[in-house]
């Protein structure tokens, strides 16, 4: 089954100016910048980019502390420098749908501007489509209550399973990436690059075999349980 998305549009907004200080590199004045992060409604109005749950900026490493962690939209850094480079955002989206990457451009020719990017947004889960309703209209997914229900259990066995025997998690983790729709899935992603799977991106077939199999051991353990007791 394939993911089921929807396409936004994110706007990386910076605003700059300069400051009046003494410039580091002698030359070059200080300036004050900011940036947000918003996502288009179809009439353009920006809206605070509420499909993710964080945002990471990367910056030079000369800056103190140049990994920076956002938790409220839209996402608002403030910097001061005088030089100008280019830095990756990772953004994360709500309730562990995935993640996105932008490659941004600080530039100091223009007080105002901004680079807009189409990205793929999963509607699968509750949380996530209700935000993008916010910006748009979100088709219809029929088997949202049914695939949460599904997954909300997993995610319990596979919590215990994983406190609980390490052979057993890894088996269930072979099963899931070993499946056909999620390996052509994970094919198409660059060797070198990090993904998320969340539990509810699964196809419905490969759910139901998981339940079955965990459900089988959990009958076993219980069984060898009361063997022993006895």
């Amino acid at each position: 089954m394939a993911i089921p998305y929807i396409e936004r549009i994110i706007r990386i907004k910076t605003s700059q100016s300069t400051v009046d200080e003494q410039p580091i590199d002698g030359e070059s004045p200080m300036r004050e910048w900011q940036v947000d992060l918003w996502v288009l409604t179809a009439d353009g109005e920006e809206i605070p980019a509420n499909i993710f749950e964080k945002c990471i900026y990367r910056l030079h490493p000369t800056f103190t502390n140049p990994t920076r962690i956002k938790t409220k939209p839209p996402f608002t850094l403030r910097e001061k420098g005088w030089g100008e480079f280019s830095y990756p955002i990772q953004c994360f989206f709500l309730q562990g749908g995935g993640e996105v990457d932008f490659l941004h451009e600080l530039s100091f020719h223009e007080n105002i501007y901004f680079s807009d990017v189409r990205i793929k947004v999963p509607i699968h889960i509750p949380e996530l489509r209700h935000a993008l309703e916010r910006s748009g209209t979100v088709p219809s997914y029929t088997e949202e209550s049914q695939l949460e229900s599904m997954t909300l259990d997993l995610d319990k066995w596979i919590r215990t399973l994983v406190a609980g025997d390490e052979d057993i998690a890894t088996e269930v983790v072979n099963k899931i990436i070993h499946h056909p729709a999620i390996s052509r899935e994970i094919d198409q992603i660059p060797l070198a690059e990090q993904f998320v799977l969340d539990l509810r991106q699964l196809p419905n077939s490969l759910l139901e075999e998981l339940m079955d199999f965990v459900k089988k051991l959990q009958a076993e353990t219980e069984d060898n349980t009361d063997k022993s007791v006895l």
